[in-house]
């Protein structure tokens, strides 16, 4: 199997910089730090507009997302919570929207279920799921994306390492800053080991 790109979106995509302060991701009627209760529809899909306030993604993480699909062969896989919340028609054209050029895997998302002690949002979540989906579709490179506050235990390389994993292919990132050129770098050395 080609190389596999597990992507988080809160965080490596929408950065909180980006989400509280680009033009575009700016609505006055409904400011992203109050509680909004009205919902909102995109592709047929229904959302809470809390969670789904912002639409805009960091400009430069979306480039350097578009060179490496550029450069190398891979197909993405969600891990993101958004996957909970939005069908694979709604993620494609919010990367229509923001101009991102990479393409979905046909199994496009990780499975929501949960670790086995029933504890919701449980750290290891995130870090089962795709150990889960590798299992599953026999994916020998690949490369995770996330931040550490949805990516939990992903955070944690003896964790990673616990789980059968290789934490050389975690990428953690700011939440704050999102993906930066270092991250950038570090994909393009693991996607090119797959291609």
């Amino acid at each position: 199997m080609s190389n596999i790109l597990f992507l988080d979106f809160d965080g490596p995509l929408w950065s909180d910089r980006v989400t509280e302060f680009h033009p575009d991701n700016l609505d006055l009627d409904h400011p992203r730090r109050g509680i909004i209760h009205d919902t909102m529809v995109l592709n047929g899909d229904t959302f809470i507009a809390q969670i789904l306030s912002y639409w805009k993604m960091d400009d430069i993480a979306v480039g350097m997302l578009n060179t490496l699909a550029e450069l190398y062969t891979f197909k993405t896989v969600v891990s993101s919570s958004w996957r909970e919340i939005c069908s694979r028609d709604t993620i494609e054209c919010i990367f229509k929207q923001n101009n991102l050029n990479i393409t979905l895997h046909s199994h496009w998302a990780t499975d929501s279920h949960r670790d086995p002690s029933g504890a919701r949002g449980n750290v290891t979540d995130r870090l089962l799921q795709i150990k889960r989906w590798i299992d599953q579709y026999d994916v020998r490179n690949y490369v995770i994306v996330d931040d550490p506050e949805s990516g939990g235990a992903l955070n944690d390389p003896s964790m990673v390492t616990q789980y059968g994993l290789n934490p050389d292919n975690v990428i953690i990132v700011d939440p704050f800053i999102g993906l930066e050129l270092k991250h950038y770098y570090r994909m393009r050395q693991i996607l090119s080991m797959g291609n």
